[in-house]
């Protein structure tokens, strides 16, 4: 029989997230869990501790089952330094921190609080991991793998001072193409800040401040912020084994390139066991507005194209132009008729969706 452990989880994003709530009800099934969170919202503390200030802390009811959770009125990093010295009545074996709202890699690492509140856990002996998620996507693989790759990652144990840093796509589980493990830290911020001068009356300047995501192809190979190049090849492969063995007569499979959590690079793979022939699609560069339903329309434009009666070259090139509309589009149908989408599959080749 497994152990059953003492988990503590705290974020950044607060005891009211979604993201907490969904870590918890996966700690739950590895042991008896405490919640430690802040009362609102603290991304970007770092490992900011409360020196002077009184901390309200509050226990509150909490939507998944655990022993106990409070509202602490700190940062991430006052949140398991207070539960540990003084909250839990048992020192915890784990420290899991998210689901954070947003990745956190390259740079961004020494910004966050979820790092902060997993820094915290190894500076007081405790080992910790890092659950994070892309900010404009569902939580569809978080929810399929973080439980797996939790009990993978406590299995192999870690050094003093370690800690285990995951960070899981927005994608649907359709479109999710493997797991990269052991990557480096890139040396990049995943945004750059711009900062507009606005002047004040009594002579100061206040500035407000966007954010803007930088581009993936900046970090090095191997990096936590980049996928990896496209390999054609390597999906032409696994066409090809899918079609053996299965029986195939056609198999399809879209290509996403990222750049950033929003812009992504569309493109698509036909291959025709019959023939032996194969067809890749032009690549669009889309904003992302909604990824569901992304698969799904690439699905219902190729079987259209295939019934319809073109030919391959025609039918990847309409199902590739229909999905990477339907990234266009909020929600989960693909609001367009079919001559919008030969217009796209049909226009320049640049392929730069606009909408």
């Amino acid at each position: 029989m497994e152990k059953r452990l003492k988990i503590l989880v705290a974020n950044d994003d607060g005891i009211q997230s979604e993201g907490i709530m969904r870590l918890a009800r996966m700690a739950s099934q590895l042991g008896d869990v405490w919640i430690a969170a802040p009362s609102s919202q603290c991304s970007g503390m770092s490992q900011k501790l409360t020196i002077a200030d009184d901390i309200i802390v509050k226990e509150v009811a909490f939507p998944v089952p655990v022993k106990a959770a409070y509202s602490i009125g700190g940062t991430p990093a006052d949140c398991v330094k207070i539960a540990v010295s003084h909250l839990l009545p048992v020192r915890p074996d784990y420290v899991f921190s998210g689901i954070n709202y947003g990745y956190n890699a390259g740079f961004d690492i020494a910004y966050s609080g979820t790092l902060g509140a997993s820094l915290e856990a190894v500076m007081n002996g405790i080992p910790a991991i890092a659950f994070s998620s892309q900010h404009d996507g569902t939580y569809d693989v978080a929810e399929e793998y973080m439980l797996p790759l939790a009990k993978e990652l406590i299995g192999l144990g870690q050094a003093p001072g370690e800690i285990w840093n995951i960070n899981f796509p927005g994608c649907p589980l359709s479109e999710l193409k493997g797991i990269l493990r052991g990557r480096t830290i890139a040396d990049i911020d995943l945004y750059d800040s711009e900062y507009t001068e606005h002047r004040m009356p009594d002579g100061s300047v206040r500035l407000s401040i966007k954010s803007r995501p930088t581009t993936a192809e900046a970090a090095p190979e191997g990096s936590d912020v980049r996928e990896g190049k496209l390999n054609e090849a390597g999906y032409l492969s696994v066409a090809k084994q899918l079609a053996d063995r299965f029986g195939m007569e056609k198999v399809g499979i879209t290509l996403r390139e990222s750049h950033s959590a929003s812009d992504n690079g569309w493109s698509a793979l036909l291959y025709n066991a019959q023939s032996g022939e194969y067809f890749f699609s032009r690549k669009y560069e889309i904003h992302i507005v909604d990824r569901v339903g992304g698969g799904d329309s690439f699905a219902a434009g190729l079987i259209y194209s295939i019934l319809t009666g073109k030919t391959d070259k025609q039918a990847v090139e309409f199902a590739s132009a229909a999905s990477a509309l339907k990234h266009t589009i909020e929600g989960d149908f693909n609001m367009v008729s079919v001559a919008e989408v030969e217009k796209l599959a049909g226009g320049d080749i640049s392929g730069r969706i606009q909408r």
